[in-house]
């Protein structure tokens, strides 16, 4: 079938993709295109997700390789699986880094919609993938997506889409507050139906981070934050399983061949590595005595594998990422800009504080992976778009400055704290650390 020739002086007729990107990101003017109407991204940023992304990729290997041998034949396989995630993601950041903020609203909605859908989807028998008694994940032949992973960064792009309407701060709590509950609430039910404990905390503590950031009054926070926790801790005590878990966090030792056996492990893990650790493959905890190593536990063979001191040097470049972050966030050109890139930021550095907190014994287990170093395709695929994001935030135009942030109105406000904290930590943990390195230099 031939088309009839254009007439001359007709535009060109659009392509597919440009159909679908006109979809979904609507018909951008000019000089939202335009190289000179952009800042350049924080290059910073760019280079610390870089290294802890291809730093994750050899942990996994050496973390994985033994298991893979074992389930598949080839030690590769799980580094393969990852690298190919890692690809994806990074296309995806280079995508996302590229939508004007003003734009990234609508991709979030279309976003939201379809994990709304996936979610749905893991129920569906033949389509949901099962593992380790939990239903999380779309099966595709070989390929394993898990949709409340994506639902993280929808969420933050559509809640800060709704509380930008308020630029003044969240101050009617039905007009302001129940819209953001409405958008939430789904996520919550579908995600702790799979059933998933722990992404349902994270994505609760999205929307409240979204909230706080937005400015709602600190007595309405205070009372939403007290709720999720009655509500916590009453799911918690419904459930056996999560009580035991409960229980064998307080006390390991109790049942250390059971439900404390994985923490225990990985105590153990942590104190082979020592100062300087055994060498990266020479992990004894890879070697399947500590369950979930490539995944959950990964930075316990970290530990093990680089010691306390390198270990230490790795948490730094996580400490400067999420302070970059919150840079990013302080100085954004948008209201939508520093909610959405204040969330992302505070909502990574939370997942890594809890993974660490799991692997030190200071939280309960709750199966969450460390940001761009644990082995999962959807997680590494969400952060890596979820930088994206904050990218395209670092390199706002000017003229798409907010009066309401130039006022100083609003909630952004409430990361300058953050960022002074995070930059005198940073600069104190680099003193002490030269310091360190010039004794045993002089001993």
């Amino acid at each position: 079938m031939t088309h009839p020739p254009s007439r001359p002086g007709a535009p060109p007729q659009p392509t597919l993709p440009q159909l679908l990107s006109r979809l979904v990101l609507g018909d951008a003017k000019e000089e939202d295109r335009g190289p000179r109407a952009r800042h350049p991204v924080d290059w910073w940023i760019v280079l610390l997700v870089s290294s802890l992304t291809f730093f994750g990729l050899v942990m996994v290997f050496s973390a994985s390789a033994i298991e893979a041998v074992e389930s598949s034949g080839s030690p590769t396989y799980y580094l393969v699986r990852q690298a190919v995630a890692a690809v994806i993601g990074l296309v995806g950041l280079v995508i996302f880094s590229r939508i004007p903020s003003h734009r990234l609203a609508r991709v979030g909605w279309v976003l939201y919609f379809a994990c709304l859908v996936g979610l749905v989807a893991v129920f569906i028998p033949g389509l949901g993938h099962k593992a380790n008694g939990a239903i999380r994940w779309i099966a595709f032949g070989s390929l394993r997506l898990q949709p409340s992973e994506f639902m993280k960064l929808a969420l933050v792009l559509v809640l800060a889409e709704r509380v930008n309407r308020f630029p003044g701060g969240i101050s009617d709590l039905k007009r302001h507050v129940l819209p953001v509950l409405a958008i939430t609430v789904p996520a919550l039910v579908l995600v702790l139906a799979e059933p998933d404990f722990g992404t349902t905390v994270i994505l609760a503590g999205i929307a409240c981070m979204v909230l706080f950031l937005g400015g709602i009054p600190t007595r309405w926070m205070t009372t939403i934050a007290g709720i999720c926790a009655v509500l916590a801790v009453l799911i918690i005590l419904k459930d056996p399983y999560r009580l035991g878990r409960v229980s064998s966090w307080l006390d390991p030792w109790a049942d250390a061949s059971g439900g404390g056996y994985q923490v225990i492990m990985g105590w153990v893990a942590l104190h082979y590595g020592g100062l300087w650790g055994q060498g990266l493959g020479e992990a004894m905890s890879s070697m399947k005595w500590l369950p979930f190593a490539h995944t959950d536990f990964v930075a316990a063979v970290a530990g093990e594998e680089l010691g306390f001191v390198r270990l230490a040097m790795l948490l730094g470049i996580y400490g400067v990422l999420i302070w970059r972050g919150v840079h990013v966030a302080n100085r954004s050109r948008t209201y939508f800009g520093t909610l959405a890139a204040g969330s992302i930021t505070l909502i990574l550095g939370l997942q890594t504080l809890f993974n660490l907190g799991v692997i030190m014994g200071l939280v309960p287990p709750k199966g969450l992976v460390l940001p761009f170093m644990s082995y999962g395709a959807s997680a590494l695929i969400a952060h890596l778009w979820g930088v994206g994001v904050l990218l395209t935030v670092s390199a706002e135009p000017e003229e798409e400055a907010a009066p309401e942030l130039a006022e100083g109105s609003g909630g952004g406000g409430r990361l300058v704290p953050v960022e002074g904290l995070l930059g005198g930590g940073l600069a104190r943990w680099g003193q002490l650390a030269r310091g360190w390195v010039a004794r045993r230099g002089t001993s």
